[in-house]
């Protein structure tokens, strides 16, 4: 009789046990992965700038992107670098996911940083997405505000996090867009939250508490401060937006020159003609990069915000 207490103690650890590492096998606990949570739905033509990256064979939402102008677009590297360009579309110019949308672009080519490293907590996890034709613009289609080079958030900042990513681990994409309010932790804390040292090309964003952030279909979408993208989606610990870990965004800043070599190093034009679309314009800080048709890149003028 003296042993029965001890059994029975024995076989409830092992149920816990048991029964934690089950939830951990479906959840996958604690795993870096690139995944909106408890966010409000965002206002029509709000974000004008925000893409769904689409699986070209079905329409399925696969990541979040923006629009750098009318024919680059910037997600993750890890949304795409697996992917050939006749794979993937986009979806522009309104917040309802729609797998039959006529607003929907093909890509014509993919550039996925040379140095990311996947294995190194997603290094340099940024990539350029070409479109075959150049979008139109109007009030729900826009390029986004990219920061200047080496532009430093400060910690604290309040910040905006976009995407139609699953609502909760297990959850489900959401056909609307949808906005989360957080805010910009410091490098130090950071790291110190996540139990490593990150990378100087990251910023991190989240709750103190958790609860809100993003989850799996956010990949690659924008995070904003002051109306300007100072992140891409990259990773995060799970599930979904546990304390105490921030999301994990590549720093834009950190690839201002990157995407400008890119871009201006990019000589297929294609069929564009003459008009205003001969030129691409990348809205950096308060000036615009413009590259002509010649692939020269230069400093135009001084951009006033609306």
């Amino acid at each position: 009789n003296s042993l029965a207490p001890t059994n029975m103690a024995r076989f409830a650890w092992l149920f816990v046990f048991y029964s934690l590492s089950l939830l951990c096998l479906i959840f996958k606990c604690n795993a870096f992965y690139p995944r909106i949570v408890n966010g409000t739905q965002a206002n029509e033509g709000e974000f004008p700038f925000v893409v769904s990256l689409r699986r070209a064979s079905d329409g399925r939402h696969k990541c979040g992107a923006s629009l750098l102008n009318r024919v680059w677009v910037l997600t993750a590297a890890h949304c795409v670098v697996k992917s050939q360009p006749e794979q993937l579309s986009i979806q522009y110019g309104g917040n309802e996911l729609v797998a039959n949308s006529t607003k929907v672009s093909n890509v014509s080519k993919i550039i996925v940083h040379e140095n990311y490293e996947p294995g190194n907590l997603h290094l340099n996890d940024i990539a350029l997405l070409r479109l075959q034709t150049p979008l139109k613009f109007g009030a729900k289609v826009r390029a986004v505000h990219l920061p200047a080079a080496q532009q430093d958030t400060a910690d604290a900042m309040p910040a905006v996090l976009l995407g139609w990513g699953l609502n909760a681990t297990g959850g489900v994409i959401q056909k609307q867009l949808q906005k989360v309010h957080l805010q910009i932790f410091s490098d130090e804390e950071c790291s110190q939250r996540h139990g490593t040292q990150l990378h100087p090309t990251t910023i991190c964003a989240g709750v103190p508490e958790g609860g809100r952030g993003q989850c799996s279909g956010d990949s690659g979408g924008p995070l904003l401060v002051n109306g300007q993208q100072v992140g891409i989606v990259s990773w995060s610990r799970k599930p979904c937006t546990v304390a105490p870990y921030p999301g994990v965004f590549t720093e834009v800043s950190a690839y201002m020159d990157w995407l400008q070599q890119m871009i201006g190093n990019d000589r297929d034009d294609g069929d564009w003609g003459e008009s205003e679309e001969s030129w691409e314009e990348l809205t950096t800080g308060n000036l615009i990069i413009v590259r002509s048709k010649k692939g020269v890149a230069s400093l135009l003028a001084k951009h006033k915000k609306a």
